[in-house]
């Protein structure tokens, strides 16, 4: 319902039908008991002629609003005014603690240690070389601009030894900087992500490497002729590597139980992206992994 002034003949009027229950379809049945004592949402021009109270208490009086006097009229003291919310503003995040909880995030996704490490150090050099610049580490003022300047700065190109990165590399710490800032965007931390801008750089598989049969050959005979048990240890290992194609990491998990020497089969548990498989033993690595695995069942303790 529009409520019309008391005082203003030009038309201003305040519309206090979406706010106040109390007041009726007929604006001279207007129920003025406790209204100062309610919230009502003004528009921006409104009139706030007296509505409660004795003549001169004006209702403006009751709201915790910016009230901005204009000329109208009635000159620049007319209850006619502009009303206007302060502006909000977002409370400052520096980039510290934007990282912690960036870190917590990524723990609680599930992501493996080694992501989770990648990420904070490449966010840490940003730190590090903002510090340096010293610029505003709220992250709410950084712009594409920053970032950019970063990845083309020294810290960012350079290796602690002075080399210059691999395009590889570079590629990992936009992808880890834009990772960051995509997270605090989905967060409301900051409005736009400034690394929304970047692009990977184009980077061709590198060629495999591996070694020829003669090398692969005098590895074993030299560690067959060393006595030392870690050399008895390695020279499984890389047999079993050799014959399976199996992941250094995978290898190292094995236990007794996953290898069957009859079937000339392992099981795997430990796989990049997880999961577990089985891969059979080639001739070579038969012989050696059976001495192996004698030598660890004998020593160690049963479970």
């Amino acid at each position: 319902m529009r409520v019309p002034c008391d005082r203003c003949t030009h038309g201003r009027v305040a519309d206090l039908s979406r706010e106040s229950p109390a007041l009726t379809a007929n604006p001279r049945q207007v129920d003025r008991s406790g209204l100062a004592d309610r919230a009502f949402q003004v528009p921006d021009w409104a009139c706030v002629a007296p509505l409660t109270g004795p003549p001169g208490t004006h209702l403006s009086c009751h709201f915790r609003l910016a009230i901005e006097p204009v000329e109208s009229v009635h000159g620049p003291t007319s209850p006619c005014a502009r009303i206007s919310k302060p502006p909000f503003q977002e409370p400052r995040m520096q980039l510290s603690n934007a990282l912690q909880r960036f870190l917590v995030q990524l723990r609680a996704d599930g992501r493996s240690a080694h992501t989770v490490g990648q990420y904070e150090r490449h966010v840490r050099q940003l730190a590090l070389w903002v510090d340096g610049q010293q610029m505003t580490d709220d992250v709410q003022e950084f712009e594409p601009e920053h970032v950019a300047a970063f990845l083309a700065s020294t810290a960012a190109l350079c290796r602690p030894d002075g080399k210059a990165k691999r395009a590889g590399s570079m590629n990992a710490l936009r992808s880890s900087l834009r990772g960051f800032f995509e997270h605090l965007e989905r967060s409301d931390v900051i409005e736009r992500s400034p690394a929304r801008v970047l692009r990977m750089a184009r980077v061709g598989p590198a060629p495999p490497k591996g070694l020829r049969p003669d090398e692969v050959e005098r590895l074993l005979a030299t560690l067959v002729a060393d006595p030392a048990p870690a050399a008895r240890r390695d020279h499984a290992l890389i047999a079993f590597l050799l014959g399976t194609g199996a992941r250094l990491s995978s290898a190292l998990a094995l236990e007794v139980g996953d290898l069957d020497l009859d079937g000339g089969t392992a099981a795997l548990h430990e796989l990049k992206g997880g999961g577990s498989m089985v891969v059979h033993l080639r001739h070579a690595a038969r012989p050696v992994s059976i001495a192996a695995t004698s030598k660890t069942a004998a020593t160690r303790a049963p479970r």
